[in-house]
């Protein structure tokens, strides 16, 4: 058609007309039973007949003219007197002021509550995120005549032989009032899973239980999930391996239980513990030991002055030179002493230029001390020889003072020999005996000691001080 005819131009004024008289109508929420009969575009009712050129010539608040017929949009439902459309609720526990609200949204098995909420009827239980409210009264093993009847129909239950079934994968809750469970409640394939009752845990082992998630953090509400008894342990033991792992083993309460996984020794019995993959049983690791009661392992090589059980955790050969003595700390055995970090025990040494390896083996007196050969520094060879200004007293194992010269005091002759040569100990002081005199100890070729004296033989025998050999000077006399 040529909308440029005259009798188009005529009809879209005619149209253009009535559509406004509509709009002021419609403005108008006084208008009488008597206008709206006048013009049949406006409707005060919900259903009648309306302008299709116009979704708003209905006179119903809420109501837009929806192909021809005054209707409440999806959002909306007539009241019971169909001259308004009020709001559906979204879920259950939305707030309502009449029925309609609810079971136009969850079906008619559902009502405003006293509280002007909406709720189930006694026929019917909330699904699980509360937007229906599922038809039955029956929980499950109660007689039913049809599916319909059983809670929790159609997703976890259904009428088998006259009786409500939960369907596979779920199982009869014990408290059938827990909300959401709809009577049957999902089993729970792993550690972690959430869960209601200890039950849904069964796949998990008899050492599985549904308690309080020690995860969940301060903004979020306490929930359940299946994890081990005290009894059971995991292969994994933080939340978010848990669903890795989907079986809870024995603890193990002594060593050479059975087990499966190490896990199961370390719970109890500590880190130094392991499942032999051999004979699938608890054993000790890292060369660690069983103690007394078999009730865990105990770290080896202690060091000397720490804590222990066994004289066998002890450091260098226990019960021969290492001991754990009745306070339960490891020490040296008797004749023996520990080494300078403590992580063995040495011998005594009970004679002086005999080996060692720390002074406090030396049991040769205060004045000695373990020391490197003086004619053999650098080697690291070590023996138990006197400290510096001191001596060893001929044929006995003792370390006497070094007389300097004469005026120093002496307990016995070999002070004097050692130090002065030919001298003798004689009332506290050394002197020269027989045919010998006092003379400066000679400290190189060309100097002498200002302070150190030997005792020679009279007419010039003199001591090379540094070579330690005797020299025989063929001169009668020596001018000093």
């Amino acid at each position: 058609m040529n909308l440029s005819t005259p009798l188009f131009v005529a009809f879209w004024i005619i149209l253009s007309a009535c559509a406004t008289s509509c709009e002021n109508d419609f403005s108008n929420e006084n208008q009488s039973s008597t206008e709206t009969l006048k013009n049949p575009y406006i409707q005060s009712k919900l259903g009648g007949q309306c302008s299709k050129f116009n979704i708003k010539s209905c006179n119903v608040l809420g109501a837009y003219c929806i192909k021809g017929i005054c209707s409440c949009t999806y959002s909306r439902v007539a009241d019971t007197s169909r001259n308004k459309c009020i709001l559906k609720a979204n879920r259950l526990g939305d707030s309502c002021k009449a029925d309609i609200q609810c079971s136009a949204a969850f079906s008619s098995n559902s009502k405003c509550g006293p509280d002007n909420t909406c709720i189930c009827d006694e026929s019917s239980v909330p699904n699980d995120d509360d937007t229906e409210c599922l038809q039955g009264e029956k929980f499950p093993e109660e007689e039913c005549f049809s599916s319909t009847n059983c809670v929790g129909y159609p997703d976890k239950a259904e009428c088998l032989n006259g009786l409500c079934k939960c369907r596979n994968g779920f199982l009869p809750a014990l408290n059938s009032s827990v909300n959401g469970t709809a009577g049957c409640l999902p089993l729970v394939p792993n550690l972690g899973g959430k869960c209601v009752e200890s039950q849904q845990c069964q796949l998990l082992g008899n050492l599985s239980t549904c308690r309080t998630s020690p995860f969940f953090t301060s903004k979020q509400s306490p929930y359940k999930v299946c994890l081990c008894t005290e009894d059971g342990v995991s292969a994994f033991a933080s939340a978010d391996l848990y669903l890795e792992s989907d079986t809870c083993y024995k603890r193990a309460k002594r060593i050479g239980d059975p087990c499966n996984i190490t896990q199961q020794c370390t719970a109890n019995l500590g880190i130094f513990t392991k499942c032999s993959a051999d004979n699938k049983k608890c054993v000790c690791s890292y060369n660690s030991l069983p103690s007394k009661n078999g009730k865990t392992c105990l770290r080896p090589q202690v060091l000397i002055g720490d804590s222990c059980q066994l004289s066998a955790q002890c450091v260098g050969k226990p019960d021969i030179t290492s001991v754990c003595t009745t306070n339960e700390i490891c020490l040296c055995a008797e004749g023996f002493v520990p080494n300078a970090n403590f992580s063995d025990c040495l011998p005594i040494v009970e004679r002086l230029g005999e080996p060692c390896r720390v002074s406090w083996q030396c049991n040769t007196g205060q004045d000695s001390e373990c020391a490197e050969y003086s004619w053999e520094k650098g080697s690291g060879e070590k023996v138990c020889k006197c400290k510096d200004g001191y001596s060893q007293e001929p044929g006995l194992n003792v370390c006497r003072p070094k007389v300097r010269n004469f005026d120093s005091f002496c307990e016995t002759h070999a002070q004097c020999i050692v130090s002065l040569k030919k001298s003798l100990c004689i009332n506290g002081q050394c002197q020269c005996v027989g045919e010998t005199e006092a003379v400066p100890l000679r400290l190189n070729h060309s100097q002498l000691s200002q302070g150190e004296f030997q005792c020679v033989t009279t007419k010039s025998e003199l001591i090379d001080g540094v070579r330690g050999k005797r020299k025989v000077i063929r001169e009668m006399t020596v001018a000093l």
